[in-house]
């Protein structure tokens, strides 16, 4: 069975240069597939939550600690 993807959460470090760097990338992708992007970005720790509760793919851009945090965001919403 093939799943559509219209939303993506995207989840970044801006205190990682690389990740800082590469959400541009991946914006402008998602945005030329058509694709409704939501960005949550921090840089001192998390500020808290996303404000969307529904998105079809998140992606996580940083490094341990922030995949780490990604998943328990979005482990605690199924």
């Amino acid at each position: 069975m093939k799943r559509e993807i219209r939303s993506v959460l995207t989840i970044v470090n801006l205190a990682k240069p690389d990740a800082k760097r590469m959400v541009d990338d991946v914006d402008r992708y998602l945005e030329q597939q058509g694709i409704v992007r939501e960005f949550f970005g921090f840089s001192n720790g998390p500020p808290g939550e996303p404000g969307s509760l529904d998105w079809d793919l998140a992606i996580s851009l940083g490094g341990d600690g922030t995949v780490l945090y990604s998943s328990r965001l979005l482990a605690a919403r199924g």
